[in-house]
């Protein structure tokens, strides 16, 4: 659990956050356009990252065999995914991970007062 609760703050995050931040949020808080040579460098760290995410979830429900805090950590640096463009479709473990942990009532439950905050 520990190793991919690293991992996602040392790699996977940071590259998802700046990706969602430069296509989302920095229009959505006005902060102006997006940078397109931070949009290129995050996006290709974050396809790969999210290969080796998908290669870790290969043949697993949850990321350290049972649903643990490693899933949600991992888990938050994919909030604004889809408002930033970043496409699962070639990644089905990480896209079915996802679908699952999103799925939960304490998911939603935790996503409601930030969701209002941004409108969505």
């Amino acid at each position: 659990m520990d190793q991919w609760a690293w991992w996602q703050a040392i790699h996977l995050g940071p590259a998802m956050q700046r990706l969602s931040f430069e296509l989302f949020l920095k229009e959505k808080l006005g902060m102006g356009d997006a940078d397109h040579a931070a949009v290129e460098a995050e996006r290709k760290a974050t396809d790969h990252f999210l290969d080796v995410l998908e290669e870790g979830l290969a043949r697993l429900d949850w990321i350290t065999g049972d649903l643990s805090l490693a899933d949600f950590y991992l888990a938050t640096t994919f909030m604004y995914r889809k408002q930033a463009a970043i496409s699962l479709e070639t990644r089905p473990a990480v896209a079915a991970w996802i679908e699952r942990l999103e799925a939960r009532d304490s998911w939603h439950k935790a996503m409601v007062p930030l969701n209002a905050l941004l409108g969505l």
